[in-house]
């Protein structure tokens, strides 16, 4: 039986740059040595902007669930008009978790409102106003794809819902958030008096939010090592 973590021919892919962009390709040939050739995606009516050695995150699914693996180019060639690429995979490939494979610290605007039964059942990708009363604005702390961290001043208990409002950087120009239910699982104290952190785990996702959330939390993470290596440069 073949391991679901093994990518194979025909499987379709999903590769993340670092400007957050997702490009749509699939996997054409393969040397059994680590290298990948897949057609070059196009956005818009135009070839992705790749080149040789850039380092990219490619993600596909599998009946157990989403697998995301490091890849790097390693070349490319061209047969008639198709363009391809060869991807060297560069480590092995890791499932993500329902829970959250890995929380990405980050800090932004969220307003948790009173939640509205069924709510999750009606939510779009992004709602401009659901038309709840909000408790307060919050910070986040961190997130993942199934849940987040926020430091709040208002008294939450244990198993109580809440309709989160994420105001992700890339909304905030727009005036819109990024819909959500939330169910508080954790609360922990902080030094800081009247603060305290909660941990609240997403309920209710549809597909596109949890694909959306994952390829979010990628990116920035992507992002926040280029940062560090320019940095330490």
């Amino acid at each position: 039986m073949q391991a679901d973590d093994i990518l194979m021919i025909g499987d379709k892919i999903e590769l993340v740059k670092g400007d957050s962009r997702v490009y749509k390709t699939s996997i054409e040939d393969m040397t059994g040595n680590g290298l990948f050739l897949a057609i070059v995606p196009s956005y818009g009516g135009t070839h992705a902007l790749l080149h040789v050695d850039d380092e990219i995150t490619v993600s596909f699914f599998r009946a157990t669930g989403r697998y995301m693996v490091k890849m790097q180019i390693a070349g490319f060639e061209k047969t008639g008009e198709i363009r391809y690429m060869w991807l060297l995979q560069k480590e092995r490939p890791w499932q993500l978790q329902r829970r959250a494979a890995y929380r990405l610290s980050t800090a932004f605007k969220v307003q948790v409102c009173e939640y509205i039964e069924d709510a999750e059942e009606e939510l779009p990708l992004f709602v401009a106003d659901a038309g709840t009363h909000v408790l307060e604005t919050a910070g986040s702390k961190d997130l993942s794809a199934t849940g987040i961290a926020l430091r709040v001043k208002w008294d939450y208990e244990l198993g109580e819902k809440h309709l989160l409002k994420l105001f992700l950087d890339e909304q905030q120009e727009k005036r819109q958030s990024l819909d959500i239910c939330a169910e508080v699982v954790r609360m922990i104290p902080e030094l800081r008096k009247g603060v305290h952190s909660i941990g609240m785990q997403f309920f209710g996702q549809k597909r596109n939010m949890l694909d959306y959330l994952a390829k979010y939390v990628v990116a920035q993470q992507q992002k926040q090592i280029r940062q560090n290596r320019y940095l330490n440069d």
